[in-house]
């Protein structure tokens, strides 16, 4: 199904560098000279940078200042890298970092940085690794009550390999595929997936699949009139009496 993205909100995670400092009206103000015209996507009645930023960061607890121009000085926090051990994250518009990059202004710790737009999901400069194609497959085969013990040992495999992945490319790619695996392999050793196993194996024990008489291929229907062809597939059954024809 065809899905409109024209307003699909694309932003940056971002985080300051260790020890970093910054007031919301520092960042904002840098936007506007440096940034302008990013596409930030929120509604229509956010006509100013910091109702924009605002609505972008619903996590951090501002005040609204509806009419205000410029930033509040109640809402003028006083951004840092860290929180009592936590870091500090927030979004800005996806080219954000760059743009500012570009100006020499770069309070940001780029390593922490994550992009969330169209190319998000997808591997780092398109690599599809075999251990993807292994997941995918384990995957179309549970569509079809693949809940099975070899299964389960695939997956462990497949596992460890997603993690070697990982430690190779620290992307935010790898490390989301890491965190599905890791998670998928922890329901499937519970007990739920040892019941659910062995119910399908007594499921399959269970069924038979009668053998079909294969259909007639388009050229064998060609070669014959209907009549003959009938006759051919259904012997059993008498041709049409004179009396009924009449």
């Amino acid at each position: 199904i065809p899905i409109d993205t024209s307003l699909t909100v694309l932003v940056e995670r971002v985080s300051l560098r260790e020890g970093e400092e910054l007031l919301l009206s520092q960042l904002l103000d840098s936007i506007a000279v440096h940034a302008p015209g990013l596409p930030w996507r929120t509604a229509h009645d956010d006509t100013t940078l910091y109702l924009q930023f605002r609505r972008l960061n619903p996590h951090i607890d501002l005040p609204s200042a509806a009419g205000t121009v410029g930033v509040p000085v109640a809402g003028n926090l006083r951004i840092v890298s860290d929180y009592r051990g936590n870091p500090v994250r927030f979004f800005v518009p996806a080219g954000t970092v760059d743009r500012l990059a570009a100006a020499d202004f770069m309070p940001f710790d780029e390593t922490q940085t994550v992009r969330y737009d169209h190319s998000t999901l997808l591997p780092q400069n398109q690599r599809i690794l075999r251990v993807d194609v292994e997941y995918d497959n384990l995957v179309a085969s549970i569509r079809h009550f693949g809940f099975t013990e070899s299964n389960r040992s695939a997956l462990d495999s497949i596992y460890v390999d997603m993690r070697r992945a990982q430690d190779r490319d620290p992307s935010y790619y790898r490390k989301l595929a890491s965190e599905v695996t890791r998670l998928h392999r922890w329901v499937w050793r519970s007990r739920h997936f040892t019941e659910l196993a062995e119910d399908v194996d007594r499921a399959r024990a269970r069924v038979t699949i009668p053998a079909m008489r294969p259909a007639p291929t388009p050229a064998i229907i060609g070669a014959k009139p209907l009549r003959e062809l009938s006759r051919e597939l259904s012997p059993e059954l008498p041709g049409p009496r004179a009396a009924d024809l009449r």
